[in-house]
């Protein structure tokens, strides 16, 4: 039995190390212009549930890459990656959403994907939810929990949630500034290390 065991746990090695050869070829070959060799190595990953490999199919659906252009097929792509909590599908999902170009218009789900790639460290992400939050728009209208989120993207390098983070608070008690920066605080403690929207990751 332990036999039958330890040549079973290295089946499972080989057969990931083989996975991830796989993808890296398909990466060595997008960054090579070879899209459609990119194509070849991904398909058959993404189609047994490789999220890796289904965001980076959604994402030359989206953009013509080696494919004709379909936002409905980047879509199901993003979700599939999405569901297996793949940060930057959950984030590209979200904004689908937000902007009801592929997807209707749901900024209820957006704010949903959004969460769930902030609270992995997407800094845009973060940003994005922060002003549902502020806003109201799809979720409960939180000034303490946008201000945490503002101030955290601000943190990452976003710019815009500087600038927000100083209007919002602005407007804002004393005791709510401090509950955000005391829940920011307790966040950064887990220490995600924050992350853009890049393809081949």
């Amino acid at each position: 039995m332990a036999r039958l065991m330890l040549l079973f746990s290295f089946c499972f090695v080989v057969v990931l190390s083989a996975r991830a050869a796989d993808f890296d070829a398909g990466v060595v070959a997008f960054l090579e212009g070879d899209y459609a060799g990119a194509l070849a190595e991904w398909q058959p990953l993404a189609d047994e549930g490789h999220a890796g490999a289904q965001f980076n199919l959604g994402a030359m659906y989206r953009d013509g890459q080696g494919v004709t252009q379909d936002p409905s097929e980047a879509a199901w792509w993003f979700s599939k990656a999405a569901e297996s909590g793949h940060m930057r599908a959950q984030y590209g999902l979200a904004a689908m959403y937000a902007e009801g170009d592929t997807l209707p218009q749901d900024f209820a789900e957006a704010a949903k994907w959004y969460a769930l790639a902030a609270e992995q460290g997407h800094a845009e992400a973060q940003y994005d939810l922060a002003v549902l939050l502020a806003n109201g728009e799809g979720v409960t209208k939180d000034l303490v929990s946008a201000l945490k989120w503002l101030k955290l993207a601000g943190a990452a390098g976003i710019d815009a949630a500087i600038v927000g983070s100083e209007l919002l608070a602005a407007e804002m008690q004393p005791r709510q500034v401090a509950d955000a920066d005391r829940l920011a605080r307790v966040w950064s403690a887990r220490r995600p290390e924050a992350k853009g929207p890049k393809l081949l990751r």
